[in-house]
């Protein structure tokens, strides 16, 4: 039976493409050194080394070569070869090889493709915990590998949170139930697809997650993205948006409570009609911040990075803009009252408001208004 440091490797492979633009991704194990998972994805193959050590690898040319904890492997997409024994396969498919100390074993499609013997399968599972609604008031989510799902379903009066993938990987997502919050916080290693379904009206934070798919949670959602994924959420009350990764945030509509945005990454945060007393948007990064709509209270856009800021039709209060940057501004909600500062290179330009407090251009920016 094999130990924590068992070795799954997960050869996927594709035929006629080779590994080219390998991407490397290596998570620590609890300790922050030693055991670690390392992903290596190329265009139609992969590599995912659970555990052991891998002290070399090399892919490209549509070939692969590692060595972990001293076994040397090589793949193409039709010829294995595992410490100097080599096979050819009938067809690429997913070959699985585990290792406790120095005994390996090689399975393809369920078999030992040396010897053709059965080897048995490490099966996926699935597993559903149920929790009643009314003890919730948030669902907090933070670092899964995994990109997830979040279903809002009317009239729901449990949470449910489906775990699916091998044993180690649901072992590797712990979920708990304290103080009026559900929460889900991956643990160092693979973690399995995860769908929760839920009422509306419960909060949602989420930090260092790999994206998501959001429903409309008529709730106040907390969104720290740092990573390459995307997340699509639905309608919010309320909204706190932290973008500083390569991927993008789509909102379908903020309603009520305050919209905060800071985009300090390269990954777009684009808005459908947004109303809220009052707005916050820092934009400091190359990704730029749209709203279809914009009515609110108090507007306030600080504009210092190469991300363009657009604020569609609607109404506010007072709208301040203090631009510092290469990217530009256009607020088309006119203001009762406006502030407009530039001192960058980009343009600020907004709807005519009923009045100007204060209007200062000192860089290669025009401050103007729009044409009515």
């Amino acid at each position: 039976m094999m130990n924590r440091r068992t070795l799954a490797l997960l050869l996927a492979l594709a035929p006629l493409t080779g590994c080219e633009g390998v991407v490397v991704t290596q998570v620590p194990g609890p300790d922050g050194k030693g055991e670690q998972t390392s992903v290596f994805t190329g265009d139609g193959c992969s590599v995912v080394v659970r555990g052991g050590s891998v002290s070399y690898y090399n892919l490209a040319g549509g070939r692969a070569s590692l060595t972990i904890n001293g076994h040397r492997v090589r793949f193409d997409g039709r010829r294995l070869s595992v410490d100097g024994r080599s096979v050819a396969l009938a067809r690429p498919g997913r070959v699985e090889i585990s290792l406790e100390g120095r005994q390996i074993t090689v399975r393809v499609d369920g078999r030992d493709p040396f010897t053709g013997a059965e080897v048995s399968e490490v099966k996926r599972v699935r597993r559903t915990d149920r929790f009643a609604a009314a003890e919730f008031k948030a669902i907090h989510i933070r670092g899964l590998s995994e990109r997830f799902e979040l279903r809002v379903e009317e009239g729901r009066r449990d949470v449910a949170v489906l775990r699916e993938g091998y044993e180690d990987e649901l072992g590797n997502l712990a979920v708990s139930a304290s103080g009026g919050k559900l929460a889900l916080r991956g643990k160092p290693g693979f973690h399995p697809r995860l769908t929760i379904a839920a009422p509306p009206g419960l909060d949602l934070k989420i930090a260092g997650c790999a994206g998501g798919q959001i429903g409309d949670t008529f709730a106040r959602v907390d969104l720290t993205a740092s990573g390459s994924q995307d997340y699509k959420i639905g309608r919010v009350k309320g909204a706190k948006i932290k973008a500083s990764g390569f991927g993008d945030v789509t909102v379908a509509a903020i309603s009520g409570g305050l919209a905060e945005i800071v985009a300090s990454g390269s990954g777009d945060v684009k808005v459908g009609p947004v109303s809220a007393s009052q707005v916050t948007i820092d934009c400091s990064g190359f990704g730029s911040v749209k709203f279809a709509k914009l009515t609110g209270g108090e507007v306030r856009v600080t504009s210092s990075g190469s991300g363009d800021v657009e604020l569609g039709p609607g109404k506010v209060g007072s709208l301040s803009v203090k631009s510092s940057g290469f990217g530009s501004v256009i607020c088309r909600a006119p203001a009762d009252k406006a502030s407009l500062t530039s001192r960058g290179s980009g343009n600020v330009r907004v709807a005519r408001p009923g009045s100007v407090e204060k209007l200062a251009s000192s860089g290669f920016g025009k401050v103007s208004f729009l044409a009515e």
